[in-house]
């Protein structure tokens, strides 16, 4: 029997009908939710979600990248619950769509109900704004920046090296001592420079993955695509960008002193990093070490060992020659 739940929307009646258990009439139902979400604003009630209303959720209304990336074996272990009779009507933990029917939250719940072939009462928020999802998912009930990219549909190439690069380039843009700026970025920030420098990360990303991935480094791909980042938006020609690339990814026809070569054994080695205690400390010194060779070679000179490519001193960062 259909239970109501007190609104979050003051005012608002409740639902007075259940979803129907066929495909057709489930669909009939549903829409009729969205409409009503559409014209009330949001809306909670707590109503059967049947195997048939959750094959038309997962069919029609959970669309590429709308949600994180299914965890299987947490499906499997609800589904499980389900099943044996130990699902808690009365848990806070619900489903939610927005104006336009799409899963905001619940996939887990709905894919479980799928498998389990039985009906749950859940509660059901209709109406939800997306911008909602994303300060649930930023503050309320963090997730990692990573998925966060993910679920915002960004062209980055490898979401986890963009959203690595993000975070140490927001931390480098805000103030206070050095290692409270690189701790300081927060989710929301690094979500807003993503969408803002789509294009200009995933041409870092794909520096850093192409660097990396030939020298076959112990550094991460995000230090060195946050260096070609910098680089980029020091005004480097791309033409430049990418002979020094290729010759930090190859090292062929390097002399002995030539900075990229040093600054390539460097990083294969994980030199520059390994008197640091703290990640962020080894990753700016990574960083820089890249824009230290790239400015030596612009400059066509020579060193003779990674100690010319360290940085002295983090609170003076050396500025990019284009």
């Amino acid at each position: 029997m259909f239970t109501p739940f007190k609104p979050t929307r003051a005012g608002a009646d409740l639902l007075h009908s259940p979803p129907p258990p066929d495909t057709v009439s489930a669909h009939s139902w549903f829409q009729a939710q969205i409409q009503r979400g559409r014209r009330v604003g949001a809306f909670t009630v707590k109503a059967p979600l049947t195997p048939a209303l959750a094959e038309l959720l997962v069919s029609s209304f959970m669309p590429a990248g709308s949600n994180r990336r299914l965890n299987s074996r947490h499906v499997s272990v609800l589904a499980a619950a389900i099943q044996n009779g130990d699902w808690d009507s009365n848990t806070h933990q619900g489903i939610a769509f927005g104006p336009d029917g799409v899963v905001n939250d619940g996939q887990h719940r709905i894919h479980a109900v799928r498998a389990a072939g039985r009906t749950i009462d859940v509660l059901m928020t209709f109406g939800q704004p997306r911008s909602t999802f994303e300060v649930i998912d930023q503050v309320i009930r963090p997730r990692n920046t990573g998925t966060l990219l993910e679920l915002a549909q960004l062209d980055l190439n490898t979401v986890s090296v963009a959203a690595s690069i993000a975070r140490f380039l927001c931390g480098l843009r805000a103030s206070g001592p050095y290692q409270e700026r690189m701790r300081a970025a927060y989710k929301y920030e690094i979500l807003a420079f993503a969408r803002t420098n789509t294009d200009a990360l995933r041409e870092a990303v794909g520096y850093g993955r192409g660097v990396v991935n030939a020298i076959k480094s112990r550094v991460s791909p995000s230090n060195v695509g946050a260096a070609f980042y910098l680089l980029a938006e020091a005004g480097a020609a791309e033409v430049n960008m990418r002979a020094f690339a290729d010759a930090l990814a190859s090292g062929a026809n390097l002399a002995a002193t030539s900075p990229i070569l040093v600054c390539r054994e460097g990083l294969r080695t994980g030199e520059f990093g390994k008197s640091m205690r703290m990640s962020d400390d080894r990753r700016i010194h990574e960083v820089y070490a890249v824009i230290i060779a790239w400015n030596l070679w612009r400059q066509r000179r020579s060193i003779r060992n990674v100690r010319s490519l360290r940085l002295r001193d983090v609170t003076i960062l050396p500025a990019v020659l284009a």
